[in-house]
């Protein structure tokens, strides 16, 4: 099926009908459509007073939220702008009793004119307005010493995290290696579980040091490093995404804690074998 007409010819067609008294064969020449074309779009906005063109196929799910539910959802995300689907979500359920989904939402807003807005802050990534519209939200903004953090997960979960207010460099990382990671290791025999490390090759200045593969080996493992700039190979980045997700989740305690670190060590605690066996299997481990 060919692509319907965009919005500017069709509007173009208008303006030649209305504002420079142009007949439709005239508009057809000059436009290099057919006259039968100018007539529908001439008729639709006489009918509908716009010339956006029919929707073909399933149609938006509105009938999810009745009108005052609605209304409650538009004045929430006044509100509220930078507020996630799964809080507005959460808020229709505690306000209204609606049980909606996240897809049925997302279509309710761009029907209703909503579009996202993409910050590349450290706070909330998006935020929710009237198309065309800037998104704006309030937020402290402390100037405060920079949060280094390390972790490891295995198929069971995460197994060790450590967040330091100092730049993590060579030595801290072995020391994390040593003393958090290489404990828990097991003899590589090809079915032991945490056997084999895997580990992202210049992801930090700190991994290709010396002596890194000799404490994994010393614990009867071997390490396994990935080619440079492969974060689809490489569980470990959705789990800072997670981390990062519940931090922009509870953004506003985060920004005034008098101590991040401990609220960074409790977004790692949140991931669940889960989320670990879903990023294995999205990287093609399992």
């Amino acid at each position: 099926m060919a692509a319907p007409y965009t919005l500017d010819l069709r509007w173009r067609i208008i303006e030649l009908h209305f504002v420079e008294n142009k007949t439709k064969r005239s508009i057809a020449r000059h436009l290099r459509i057919s006259v039968s074309t100018v007539h529908r779009m001439l008729q639709r906005f006489a009918e509908y007073g716009h010339v956006r063109p029919a929707r073909i196929g399933r149609p938006d799910i509105t009938t999810l939220l009745t009108r005052a539910q609605l209304l409650v959802l538009m004045e929430y995300i006044l509100n509220n702008p930078t507020s996630y689907l799964r809080e507005m979500e959460q808020y229709l359920i505690d306000s209204t009793g609606s049980l909606s989904n996240l897809v049925g939402l997302h279509r309710i807003l761009r029907h209703n004119g909503y579009s996202y807005k993409r910050d590349r802050g450290v706070t909330r990534n998006y935020g929710y307005n009237v198309t065309g519209q800037i998104a704006t939200g309030r937020y402290v903004n402390p100037s405060s010493p920079r949060v280094t953090s390390i972790s490891a997960v295995s198929y069971d979960g995460l197994i060790a995290a450590h967040v330091t207010r100092k730049t993590f460099n060579g030595r801290r990382f072995k020391r994390f290696l040593r003393n958090e990671i290489a404990p828990q290791l097991q003899l590589y025999n090809g079915v032991n579980d945490r056997s084999l490390v895997v580990m992202g090759w210049y992801n930090h200045a700190a991994h290709p040091v010396a002596g890194v593969e000799e404490i994994v080996e010393a614990a009867g493992a071997i390490l396994f490093y990935l080619p440079p700039y492969c974060p689809e190979l490489n569980p470990i980045e959705g789990i800072f995404s997670i981390v990062k997700g519940w931090l922009r989740a509870n953004d506003l305690m985060f920004l005034i804690t008098p101590d991040p670190q401990e609220m960074i060590l409790r977004a790692f605690f949140h991931i669940t074998r889960c989320d670990v066996q879903s990023l294995y299997t999205h990287c093609g481990y399992l």
